[in-house]
């Protein structure tokens, strides 16, 4: 399965423009986001602690700060989330370039097998016709 013109255009650009370049920034932003949710959780982790240790107080002190703590918690859970697709998604970029390059470089080195088979056989038949004149 060969590349369309217009991937395979597409597939120059990318090389042409930098796709180790691309691919590497998007990797970089994965690891960015995976940093961003390694930080809410341990943040998350933490506040939970404290929770633990609070609920040694009585409960009726802490009945209104529950809600408080649960919406807080829904908030750093939907960041996390958030910056788990981010990360997801940017791999994915990465991927699909590193793919589009890999793909041009298989197709060019096609064409350098088969230019060099038919080099080849211009080199035989060239000496086949110098043996026989």
């Amino acid at each position: 399965p060969g590349l369309s013109h217009s991937s395979g255009a597409a597939a120059e650009a990318a090389l042409a423009d930098g796709a180790p370049k691309a691919c590497t920034k998007h990797l970089y932003d994965a690891l960015s986001h995976l940093s961003d949710v390694r930080s809410l959780v341990l943040h998350l982790l933490g506040q939970q602690q404290q929770q633990q240790e609070q609920r040694a107080t009585p409960e009726a002190e802490n009945e209104g700060e529950d809600f408080a703590d649960t919406q807080s918690t829904q908030v750093f859970l939907s960041q996390i989330l958030a910056s788990a697709e981010e990360a997801t998604a940017s791999g994915e970029r990465a991927l699909r370039e590193v793919g589009v390059a890999f793909q041009e470089l298989f197709v060019q080195m096609h064409e350098v097998s088969r230019d060099r088979e038919l080099w080849a056989h211009r080199y035989l038949a060239t000496q086949e016709l110098a043996r026989s004149a």
